[in-house]
């Protein structure tokens, strides 16, 4: 193995004071970068802003430095701070790009290591400091990519209760859409790079066992429309339930959302500002991505529209406001949030920052949600309270905090139509006398849309048959069937 000295043979001494002749090795690297800098730039790709800027962005300068003898390891300015959204996004993975820049010399990886070490005095970002983008796709996926976060509980929750089928007999149980996030952790590190501050979840379905939240009776937190909206369909559902004969009992089953239903939430927006809080990104890259997310588009029945236009900027000290009160009724701060995390998780994007979006949804999904997909219940029952009034919302993410009470867990996530049959088919048969058709897969979101927001005929009434489903489909997990 060479040495250190090996290593940096022939090349300038990084610890002198004065001028020094320029590296040759450096230099004729630091030219090869301008150029094709310049060359890229001149592109005809104007949907791509800066071509040049977005790959290298001040690389060429970087290396160009280097070649003369000024190492550029710096601590970044926003080490240490407390909140997540804080404007000016500053330069601060001098690291990353020098250790990138020394991959063009050919040497290992792990002689590039030493050196940075070497050339920043014996101190250089281990592995766990480094963000770094890595190749994933479907038909070629990284068997790294997902995994590469760090977090710790933080959280004070109840015991999860065990509760079987049988324990809500008489009961109806009502499905309604919850995303995946986790609550309670505290998250450290995405892509294998170290966030200035850490992430906090504060959703998922472990917000009704929160502790707090449950000595205040509190179910769960949306929006005041929906939380009303979730009000009046528990009192249909106590209404059905009692008309049919039943003990008077509602439970709602947090349902799983597919997708990205994250992203309206706080979370990924805060962890994207981490990471451009991180990346040494130029000013016109910084432009590029606010201009992004002002043309961002929104579906409509009227078409697409683009009503991010008045959004401030990444840099600009309105940005953490926007993200929490939105840009108007027609934009909201929700909206915004999506509209941020569907552009920022883009390839090019992804790439940029030197993350993949793989990693940071790992980290803020509940690990008891681990590779389900839409439309499943169970992992959570949350008891109704009939009389609970509504009350300020204690989610950053929504305004309004809605009754009920944490009753346990089935200890799996059941696919609605196994935990909900009878419902389940009546539905599906209704959707089917009316002429819509579709895919399996498209006519189960159907039914489940038409479950989660019906305003009656939606609840499950808990009988002998739903008992007998619910218990046969977990006797066959057990069987591994």
């Amino acid at each position: 193995m060479p040495t250190m000295s090996d290593l940096l043979r022939g090349e300038p001494r990084y610890d002198t004071v004065g001028p020094t002749p320029r590296s040759p090795g450096w230099g004729f690297t630091a030219d090869m970068l301008r150029k094709g800098r310049d060359i890229a730039n001149k592109a005809e790709l104007p949907l791509l802003g800066p071509v040049g800027d977005l790959i290298l962005g001040k690389v060429p300068e970087e290396v160009n430095a280097w070649s003369y003898g000024d190492a550029p390891v710096r601590i970044n300015p926003n080490a240490g701070r407390t909140a997540s959204y804080v404007p000016e996004i500053k330069p601060g993975r001098k690291e990353q790009v020098f250790d990138t820049a020394m991959a063009f010399t050919g040497m290992p990886s792990t002689g590039r290591k030493a050196a940075v070490a070497a050339l920043a005095g014996g101190i250089a970002p281990g592995p766990a400091d480094i963000a770094t983008y890595l190749a994933h796709t479907p038909l070629k996926p990284h068997p790294d990519v997902g995994s590469r976060f760090k977090r710790e509980m933080v959280g004070d929750f109840v015991e999860k209760t065990p509760r079987k089928i049988e324990d809500v007999k008489g009961a109806s149980i009502t499905a309604m859409p919850w995303d995946q996030s986790s609550r309670g952790y505290s998250i450290t590190h995405v892509s294998d790079e170290a966030l200035p501050s850490p992430v906090l979840t504060t959703g998922g379905q472990d917000f009704a066992c929160d502790a707090a939240n449950v000595a205040a009776q509190t179910g769960g937190s949306s929006n005041k429309a929906i939380a009303k909206r979730i009000q009046d369909r528990n009192a249909q559902a106590m209404l059905e339930n009692v008309e049919a004969g039943g003990s008077g009992r509602t439970f709602m089953l947090p349902s799983t959302m597919g997708g990205t239903a994250e992203y309206f939430s706080t979370m990924p927006t805060e962890v994207i500002t981490q990471l451009l809080r991180n990346a040494d990104l130029s000013k016109k890259n910084i432009k590029l991505l606010d201009q992004m997310v002002r043309n961002a588009p929104v579906k409509t029945p009227k078409g697409l529209r683009r009503p991010f236009g008045e959004f401030a900027g990444f840099n600009d000290p309105d940005f953490a406001l926007q993200v929490q009160q939105g840009l108007g009724p027609g934009a909201t701060a929700g909206m915004l949030r999506t509209a941020i995390a569907e552009q920022m998780t883009k390839k090019g994007q992804q790439k940029m920052l030197g993350y993949n979006a793989e990693d940071m949804m790992a980290a803020l999904r509940d690990p008891a949600l681990h590779g389900v997909d839409k439309g499943h219940v169970g992992n959570t029952l949350i008891e109704t309270v009939p009389g609970t009034p509504l009350k300020p919302g204690t989610h950053p993410s929504y305004d309004t905090d809605f009754g009920g009470k944490y009753y346990g867990s089935f200890g799996a996530n059941l696919p609605i139509e196994v935990a909900m049959p009878k419902v389940y088919a009546q539905i599906l048969r209704e959707l089917e006398a009316k002429g819509i058709s579709g895919t399996p897969t498209q006519m189960r979101n159907n039914v489940i849309g038409a479950m989660e927001k019906r305003g009656k005929g939606f609840s499950e009434l808990v009988d002998d048959q739903t008992i007998e489903s619910v218990n046969r489909y977990l006797e066959g997990l057990r069987r591994g069937q």
